[in-house]
C-alpha cells in the first residue's frame, strides 16, 4: 500500500493564474507577463490556460534559487541589494495600477500593525526605486510612473482614514532644491493615522516662501524632508537654522526628516524612521 504525503502533494499542486498572482502578491497580468518572459515557469492545459506549480511559486516568494523555479530573475534582482520584498513592490509600482497598490498597502498594514510600520517597510523600496533608475534598470518614465502610482495609492488610503473634530495641523514640504516627495507622502499617511490635518506645500519649496507661510499660519507642526538623492545639500544647515527660528517664534514644532544631511539644531526633532515620527505625534497629543 502506498502512503501519500499531503505536504508533497500540496507542493506539487498547480494553481491558476489568478491563484498564483494572489500567492505571490502581484496582479494576474504580471503573472502572465512573467510566464511569457520565462521569469516563472508554467505549464499549459489542453485549452491553453497557464498553470503554475505551487512549489515553484513558494520558492520564488522566498527568494530561493531552485533550478526549476526561474530561468531568469526579474530585472530588479539584478541589483544585489534588492530584497524579494522590495522586488515585488517595485514590480507592482512600475506596473502602474494604484488600485492594486492600495490593496497591497492595506495588506501590509495588517501585517505591520500600524501605518508607521508600513511607512518604515516602504522606505527601502523608495531607495531601491531611486537606485534602479540611477543604475539604468528602469527608465526615467518608469520611475515617474512608479512614483505617481505610489503617490495616488497613498492619497487614496489617507482619505479613507478618519479625521478628528478639531485636528491639529501639520505643514509638509521638502527642502529647497529637493524634488523627491514620496518620503513626505509616507509621513502624511502617518499623520492621517493620528487624525492630523496636513497642509501640503510639497516639493522644492523656496525657504522664503516656506518661512512666510509659517509666519502667517496657525500650525502645530512643520515637517521638512530632504532625501539622500538631493543634489545640493550645502544649504540644509541654513534652512534648518532659519526654520527653527521661525517655528520657535510661532510655537510650532519643527521636524526634519529623510536621508538628507541635516545638521543637529537645538530644539529641532531629527527623525530617523516613521515609528519615531509616530511616537512624536503621540507625545504632541
Amino acid at each position: 500500500m502506498t502512503t501519500q504525503n499531503p505536504d508533497r502533494d500540496a507542493a506539487n499542486s498547480f494553481l491558476s493564474t489568478s491563484e498564483a498572482a494572489r500567492l505571490i502578491g502581484v496582479t494576474a497580468s504580471t503573472m502572465k507577463r512573467w510566464a511569457d518572459e520565462g521569469i516563472l515557469s508554467c505549464e499549459r492545459t489542453a485549452g491553453g490556460h497557464r498553470r503554475f506549480r505551487r512549489a515553484i511559486l513558494e520558492a520564488f516568494k522566498r527568494g530561493d534559487e531552485p533550478s526549476a523555479a526561474q530561468q531568469q530573475r526579474p530585472r530588479f534582482e539584478r541589483e544585489e541589494t534588492v530584497s524579494p520584498f522590495e522586488q515585488r513592490w517595485l514590480e507592482a509600482l512600475v506596473e502602474g495600477s494604484h488600485h492594486h497598490v492600495v490593496s497591497r498597502l492595506f495588506a501590509l498594514r495588517q501585517d505591520c500593525g500600524s501605518w508607521s510600520g508600513v511607512a518604515d517597510e516602504l522606505g527601502p523600496v523608495l531607495t531601491a526605486l531611486g537606485a534602479a533608475w540611477e543604475n539604468g534598470v528602469i527608465t526615467i518614465a518608469e520611475e515617474h510612473l512608479a512614483s505617481e502610482c505610489l503617490s495616488r495609492a497613498l492619497a487614496q488610503v489617507g482619505l479613507s482614514l478618519p479625521m478628528g473634530h478639531a485636528p491639529r495641523r501639520a505643514l509638509l514640504a521638502t527642502a529647497d532644491g529637493e524634488r523627491h516627495e514620496l518620503g513626505l507622502r509616507l509621513a502624511e499617511l502617518v499623520l492621517r493615522s493620528r487624525q492630523w490635518r496636513s497642509v501640503w506645500i510639497g516639493a522644492n519649496t523656496p525657504t522664503d516662501v516656506l518661512a512666510r507661510h509659517v509666519e502667517t499660519s496657525s500650525l502645530d507642526l512643520v515637517v521638512i524632508t530632504a532625501s539622500a538623492w538631493m543634489e545640493d545639500v550645502s544649504n540644509l544647515g541654513r534652512i534648518a537654522t532659519r526654520m527653527s527660528r521661525v517655528c520657535d517664534a510661532r510655537g510650532a514644532t519643527l521636524v526634519l526628516g529623510g536621508g538628507g544631511s541635516w545638521p543637529d539644531v537645538p530644539g529641532v526633532a531629527r527623525i530617523g524612521c516613521y515609528q519615531e515620527f509616530d511616537t512624536l505625534l503621540a507625545a504632541l497629543g
